[in-house]
């Protein structure tokens, strides 16, 4: 069964497996394999990178195609790099790698397949500027695309995004987070694949099942809003962590159908987050 968490649970996981387990451009270039084995390349690719480390991911997958003669060009937000996403870009370019910084130019019409690295799972807000109008270039390619981690402009918690990456296949690193499986994340994401790459969890996680039919003492709701209009609730940060919070102090479990593609429950001992 595939565990979902929060973002804060995998930032903290990252770390923990980096400083105790695996150095941290180990753990880019796993990430790396992971998408580049998650789906079968070929043509012209287009990787559209930001300044995070979801940006190194991509630099690591344009390496493995180079290795297979496959053909990609890196398009650069801009010309800004986390650490190790420096690291790999540089052994890009010692493999002669192309590469364009994006403009209102860019035209991705050359391209068979576009790899969107632009924002992780970390981003909050509305795509802007450069990027904004780079995620509606690729949403009006017709290309096939794919999205690395989390679609870019999508909140890694909540599944709410206003501008957003449209992906035929979104590759999930380490773990599912809850905001590839809920609100706005169907309209958004076309398959979803999870890859593990040996991060260590550290905390609280959600459990995909295939049923749930043996729950005791549910309350069930339609959709999310009337969760929330229940209990009053106005404000907060992440669905599933109010779901629970409230199930613990009713002594109860949820249902809440019609979230997205899934329904989730949750019990005061349990939280299983369940494909409709």
């Amino acid at each position: 069964m595939e565990k979902v968490i929060t973002v804060e649970t995998m930032r903290k996981s990252d770390g923990y497996t980096i400083a105790n387990y695996i150095d941290s451009k180990k753990l880019m270039y796993n990430a790396g394999v992971g998408v580049f084995n998650s789906y079968d390349y070929k043509g012209n690719i287009a990787i559209v990178c930001g300044s995070g480390n979801n940006a190194g991911d991509g630099y690591v997958l344009s390496l493995l195609l180079k290795e297979k003669n496959i053909s990609s060009t890196l398009f650069l937000i801009k010309e800004k790099f986390s650490e190790d996403g420096r690291y790999y870009f540089d052994k890009c370019m010692e493999k002669n790698i192309p590469y364009k910084v994006c403009d209102e130019s860019t035209d991705f019409s050359d391209y068979d397949i576009i790899v969107d690295c632009i924002f992780g799972t970390g981003f909050k807000g509305v795509a802007r500027g450069i990027a904004g109008d780079i995620i509606d270039k690729i949403n009006d390619s017709n290309k096939t695309v794919i999205s690395v981690d989390i679609n870019s402009g999508l909140n890694g918690d909540t599944g709410f995004g206003e501008k957003v990456v449209k992906s035929d296949l979104t590759v999930s690193i380490g773990y599912l987070k809850t905001g590839l499986l809920i609100n706005d994340a169907e309209k958004y994401i076309g398959n979803l694949k999870n890859c593990d790459i040996d991060i260590e969890l550290i905390g609280d996680y959600y459990t995909l099942v295939d049923n749930f039919s043996n729950a005791e003492n549910v309350v069930e709701f339609d959709n999310f809003n009337s969760f929330t209009e229940e209990y009053n609730i106005i404000e907060y940060t992440n669905p599933l962590e109010v779901v629970t919070e409230i199930a613990k102090e009713n002594d109860i479990n949820i249902l809440i159908k019609n979230l997205g593609k899934y329904s989730f429950l949750v019990t005061d001992k349990v939280k299983e987050l369940s494909g409709c």
